[in-house]
């Protein structure tokens, strides 16, 4: 597990902590338990209940050619190998199979969900995602047209 001197703390109301010192940190089953230098009590741990983490990009370990992190594909644009513009990435989340883009057109409601596989993106380079969409992808994802409100 990689080991962090300090981290900040994003409190659900949006406050950003100072960055609090780590003194010790161990995986305990699903969870990451951490110890900051300073707190020392239950009461002082209240305030911190429920905040995300957020670790410096560059204090983050290099990872291999074929994986990324999550943020390294927000904001991006997406296009199909044939130059069909797709969208930009809005978001990512991971199904429990793969990981998948939420992909969202300027204008457009609704949102393009393409799964992350092997052969999904085949380039993500110059900023930019090419992908090799599944057939029927973009028709599951788009909304009926029944003409009906729903």
């Amino acid at each position: 597990m990689q080991s962090y001197e300090e981290l900040i703390l994003l409190a659900e109301d949006g406050r950003i902590s100072v960055p609090l010192p780590v003194s010790f940190c161990r995986v305990q089953g699903k969870k990451v338990v951490v110890g900051f230098a300073g707190i020392s009590s239950r009461n002082q741990l209240d305030d911190l209940l429920g905040a995300m983490v957020l670790v410096d990009k560059k204090a983050l370990p290099e990872i291999a050619e074929d994986q990324f992190y999550w943020c390294d594909y927000i904001g991006r644009a997406v296009a199909t190998e044939r130059g069909q513009q797709l969208g930009r990435v809005k978001a990512l989340f991971n199904n429990g199979a793969q990981d998948v883009l939420v992909l969202q057109q300027q204008g457009v409601k609704e949102e393009i969900l393409v799964p992350i596989t092997g052969e999904t993106v085949v380039d993500d380079s110059e900023g930019k995602l090419i992908v090799n969409l599944p057939p029927g992808l973009l028709e599951i994802n788009s909304p009926a047209e029944t003409g009906d409100d729903i």
